[in-house]
């Protein structure tokens, strides 16, 4: 894993509500190991300064998706499902109270996992030039 729990929380991240925090961290581990090739994770095994950058990069993308299943668990409370049925045909639609969903501040969070893993050097893609 590209971070604990403890180094989570040591990074001053605010605690959210309604997240398993542990998942989260897995999940991150997930995207920016697919999204940096596996780079992150031997960046993180050689430690310095760019080892510290992806630990952030890290904590930003656990953040977010902390953040993501907060809003996830508040529409799913504040919510109402109609469900109509003529003849054969039905249906049912969900309807949420609660719109205040911030996604500037998730695409924020997005942005800064990218500028911290680019600047570890984990986000470099060489492109061949044939002649």
């Amino acid at each position: 894993m590209l971070i604990t729990a403890e180094e989570y929380s040591g990074m001053g991240f605010p605690a959210v509500s309604g997240g398993d925090v542990q998942s989260c961290i897995m999940r991150s581990d997930y995207i920016i190991g697919a999204l940096t090739e596996g780079r992150a994770e031997k960046t993180v095994e050689a430690g310095g300064k760019a080892a510290q950058l992806v630990k952030q990069a890290a904590g930003f993308q656990t953040y977010m998706l902390l953040k993501e299943a907060e809003s996830i668990g508040k529409s799913e409370q504040s919510g109402t499902t109609e469900k109509v049925a003529i003849g054969d045909f039905s249906y049912s639609s969900q309807t949420s109270e609660s719109s205040e969903v911030q996604t500037s501040d998730c695409d924020d969070t997005g942005v800064n996992v990218i500028r911290l893993l680019r600047a570890a050097g984990c986000m470099y893609a060489g492109v061949e030039v044939l002649e």
